[in-house]
């Protein structure tokens, strides 16, 4: 008696650690299929629209009320300026394989890492290279903009005094951002 209970007592722990093992998986697998699908989506619609999230006073027309997207937010400003702060200085330093890393779908999916890179490396000489005067790149954050839950388009001054447009997703979870626009038409990069 004692051995059929303990064979059932045996089974019962196999059955209960398969399942466990089954749940853990699914769970991981999952995460893999939501983590991809959340790299493959882009932030904006279209990027050579990109006018249209950027909106400084309140549109009020017979048909349309848009309210101004400029973020007021002084943590949240901050917070994404030293994003670009960081961005900039990789490009500055020249580590543009390293900020192709840290874009997203929606640039990848344009350019290939050899494209972006020449693309790039032309964008910092003309933006932050300046031959006049080094670029100092701190407190540069012109503008922020709101695009959508923690995504914003920044206009940045560039070393000749104009503005330059960069989109960043925070990830406030893991402290971290991604790159999903750089204007592309400023600096001689046309869009492909």
């Amino acid at each position: 008696m004692s051995e059929d209970r303990n064979k059932t007592i045996k089974f019962i722990i196999i059955v209960m650690f398969v399942v466990i093992v089954i749940l853990l998986l699914v769970r991981f697998i999952g995460s893999l299929t939501s983590s991809y699908k959340d790299s493959k989506q882009t932030v904006v619609e279209n990027n050579e629209s990109i006018e249209n999230y950027i909106v400084k006073e309140d549109i009020i027309t017979d048909t349309e009320i848009k309210e101004a997207n400029l973020v007021k937010d002084y943590q949240t400003f901050y917070t994404v300026q030293n994003a670009f702060n960081n961005f900039i200085d990789a490009l500055i330093n020249g580590k543009y394989s390293d900020t192709y890393s840290i874009t997203t779908q929606d640039i990848k999916s344009k350019y290939d890492r050899n494209t972006y890179i020449g693309k790039i490396k032309d964008f910092t000489e003309i933006n932050f290279l300046s031959n006049d005067k080094p670029y100092v790149n701190s407190s540069n954050l012109k503008f922020l903009y709101t695009v959508k839950e923690d995504a914003y388009i920044g206009e940045i001054v560039n070393a000749n005094g104009d503005l330059v447009k960069i989109g960043v997703i925070l990830n406030r979870k893991d402290s971290t951002y991604k790159v999903f626009y750089i204007d592309m038409d400023l600096g001689g990069i046309e869009n492909e």
